[in-house]
């Protein structure tokens, strides 16, 4: 809930993601289930994995994503 709570405000998955993050250099990930605008329950685990030092991080692209599931499911 600490690192999520602010995480996906102002969409359509705000207070409906239930999920644990992960952090390391060069790593993002976000695993657990989310609650789409329809009421469907779905189990998700994405991650980015050995990005280039240059890249920045892969939280905003997941989060896009997640959210673009969600209204289409």
């Amino acid at each position: 809930d600490g690192t999520l709570r602010r995480r996906f405000a102002g969409t359509s998955l705000e207070g409906r993601v239930f999920a644990k993050t992960g952090t390391l250099t060069g790593v993002n990930a976000l695993s657990g289930f989310m609650l789409t605008k329809s009421g469907r329950m779905l189990i998700f685990s994405a991650y980015a994995n050995d990005r280039p030092s240059m890249a920045g991080s892969a939280t905003a692209a997941m989060d896009a994503a997640l959210v673009e599931i969600s209204e289409t499911n």
